[in-house]
């Protein structure tokens, strides 16, 4: 009789089948070091049940640090990412190897989809990565539209203590992270979470972090506080000498390395795994957890922003309440926003009207679209690879500005007249209403009358 698979080995597959999509007779590369060694080992087992072809690449933590970029990564592994389908980073989370992991996520190209799990275990193949990834996907598309259409977040961790930063919109485009790699892109696994790198500059406030930070869970009774002004981390304060040193510590490395950028505000995200059920001081994992957000110092290059850094610390949260231009999309850790609460109705005819006077000619701006099921989609570049498809509009200003970006042509710069649109069938008016849509998206461009 078959004995069904382990839950760890259900996951190894999963992380290969459904986050990778590894096929049979694909090659799979698998990078590890001493902490990711077992994990690897299972990745490898599942990939020959898949009858994929896998091959494992150690480098010590010792040789890690010897990498400082590209440019130091040995040939021979620089050519074999160059020619497998899928590639799988089992290594440890240490700081000191930061450089090491984005010198190998630096590697990503068409063709390639690179798996990247700094400190995670075999543990959490049983657990972790046996998820609903329809649902993630979902909630974590959910949250993309506050963070991309809202100004300011507001996040409050009770105490009355609140954090504000605002938001980057287009420039530092929001990623959802469910844990399914597109080709020529690279994300976390596990994945779960919505993330978001701020404008710089612009974080101030105060946090009570007890969830996790720095490798340590947060005691209940001995959350560490921490503040922000113009962007950066100013201070931080805890009756437990274990994570005040550990700050400390942090903060002593990156002196030492001359890392000025350590304190930047790098990033924003919300976790939303149910599986991870407890908080066990592995960032990867503890940013994912569901009723938890986080705050990232350092890096933020690679997660949205422009600021390098060779650190990037997650400092996790639970159960925060959130807010985008005062209204609520977290509370108490629960997601309670839908993207229908933030995508834009087309605006009055009246107003449409009186936007409208002057326009000479309008032309298709140099950004990418897509459309599904009638309705037209924004495609973003969220970096790294990545990309991000945001709705335009609600359903039916959806539909009506498919219909009148369809009819702009295709070549960029290519202007036609108000006149030109006019003798379409619809009316002028709710032309008029599409195309302010559209420019306020930046997806059209409106030449006026001098």
């Amino acid at each position: 009789m078959r004995r069904d698979p382990s839950p760890e080995r259900e996951g190894a597959i999963r992380v290969l089948r459904d986050c990778l999509g590894v096929e049979k007779g694909q090659e799979l590369l698998i990078v590890a070091d001493e902490v990711g060694l077992k994990l690897a080992h299972a990745l490898h087992a599942a990939a020959q049940q898949l009858a994929a072809k896998s091959w494992v690449a150690f480098f010590s933590q010792q040789e890690q640090q010897r990498i400082r970029g590209h440019a130091d990564l040995h040939p021979s592994l620089v050519a074999a990412f160059g020619v497998v389908h899928a590639a799988a980073n089992c290594l440890s989370g240490d700081a000191a190897h930061t450089d090491f992991r984005g010198a190998l996520v630096a590697q990503r190209r068409v063709g390639l989809k690179i798996a990247h799990m700094p400190g995670a275990t075999r543990q959490l193949l049983g657990h972790v990565l046996n998820v609903d990834y329809a649902a993630l996907q979902s909630a974590a598309e959910r949250l993309v539209y506050p963070l991309f259409l809202g100004t300011t977040i507001e996040i409050d961790t009770g105490r009355n203590y609140t954090f504000t930063a605002r938001l980057a919109g287009m420039k530092h485009v929001p990623v959802p992270s469910t844990g399914i790699i597109a080709d020529g892109s690279w994300g976390n696994i596990p994945g779960a979470e919505t993330y978001a790198s701020p404008v710089r500059g612009t974080a101030e406030g105060e946090l009570l972090v007890d969830g996790s930070l720095l490798k340590h869970v947060v005691g209940r009774r001995d959350p560490v506080l921490v503040s922000f002004r113009d962007g950066v981390l100013r201070t931080y304060h805890s009756k437990d000498t274990v994570l005040l040193q550990a700050m400390t510590d942090l903060e002593r490395l990156a002196r030492a390395r001359n890392e000025r950028n350590w304190r930047n505000v790098a990033e924003i995200g919300i976790g939303l795994n149910p599986n991870v059920k407890r908080l066990t001081g592995n960032a990867l994992v503890d940013e994912k957890k569901a009723l938890t957000a986080h705050v990232a110092v350092g890096r933020s290059e690679g997660f949205g922003g422009d600021v390098d850094c060779a650190f990037h610390e997650d400092l996790v949260f639970k159960r925060p309440t959130i807010r985008v231009d005062g209204r609520l999309v977290v509370d108490r850790g629960v997601l309670v926003t839908t993207a229908e609460d933030w995508l834009e109705a087309l605006v009055p005819p009246s107003q449409a009207t009186a936007w409208g006077r002057g326009i000479r000619y309008v032309c298709r701006g140099n950004q990418s679209t897509s459309t599904r099921d009638g309705l037209l989609f924004h495609v973003l570049e969220a970096g790294s690879g990545r990309t991000v498809c945001i709705q335009v509009g609600r359903a039916l200003a959806s539909v009506t500005a498919r219909e009148v970006y369809d009819w702009l042509p295709e070549s960029v710069g290519t202007r036609v007249t108000l006149e030109e649109l006019a003798q379409r069938r619809k009316p002028l008016s709710e032309t008029l209403r599409a195309l302010k849509l559209l420019e306020d998206r930046g997806l059209v461009l409106v030449h006026r009358a001098s």
